[in-house]
């Protein structure tokens, strides 16, 4: 009889522990999916200094984004895929764009980025944002080349003062053209950048 006395006065304390918020616990978790069609006029088509001929596209692009966010960190999964449709030559192709990002808060004075992008496509300008260094510069004879860009980067800061901050970073860039005469390449960019405020902030 004392023991079901003494659960029936835990039993409201226990309920309330359930039921309290728990921050640490909760995530905001969003699924979108997008459809976009988009058309493309290009007066260049074959990217020619003379002789150049112009071209229309149609482009399908449906896409699946996801984002996660907590206390601390948040990540991103983004795909768009793009069906490609020539009207002036027939042709098709299907592009590829994927993003994967995630930010992590490990103290007030610490954080941690990750970025990785992935692309497979001959547009330079897929996805609405440029792709940097597989722009094609124009030449007596040059068609559009279908490459596979792989960008990879991490950086680390560190807020060592009220003004001041160290951030390691690493880039990793990786190209593959899966035609053309365009060089391949694998690039790495290691940093270390240290930053003071001498003078008070206005």
């Amino acid at each position: 009889m004392q023991i079901k006395g003494r659960w029936q006065n835990l039993l409201p304390l226990l309920c309330l522990l359930l039921m309290a918020p728990a921050p640490g616990w909760s995530r905001e978790n969003n699924l979108t999916a997008t459809l976009a069609l988009r058309q493309e006029y290009d007066s260049n088509l074959e990217l020619r200094e003379t002789d150049r001929r112009s071209g229309w596209y149609s482009v399908l692009r449906p896409g699946l984004q996801f984002s996660s966010r907590g206390r601390t960190d948040q990540w991103q999964a983004r795909y768009l895929l793009g069906f490609r449709k020539n009207h002036t030559t027939g042709g098709e192709s299907l592009d590829h764009n994927f993003l994967l990002s995630g930010e992590k808060a490990h103290s007030a004075r610490r954080q941690t980025a990750v970025v990785n992008r992935f692309y497979v496509s001959d547009d330079s300008d897929f996805g609405d944002e440029p792709v940097a260094d597989v722009d094609p510069q124009l030449s007596p004879r040059r068609t559009r080349e279908r490459f596979l860009l792989n960008t990879f980067s991490l950086n680390s800061r560190y807020q060592f003062a009220a003004r001041g901050t160290v951030t390691m970073a690493y880039e990793n860039r990786v190209l593959n053209n899966r035609v053309g005469t365009r060089d391949d390449y694998m690039r790495h960019h290691p940093r270390l950048i240290v930053s003071y405020g001498f003078s008070p902030r206005c």
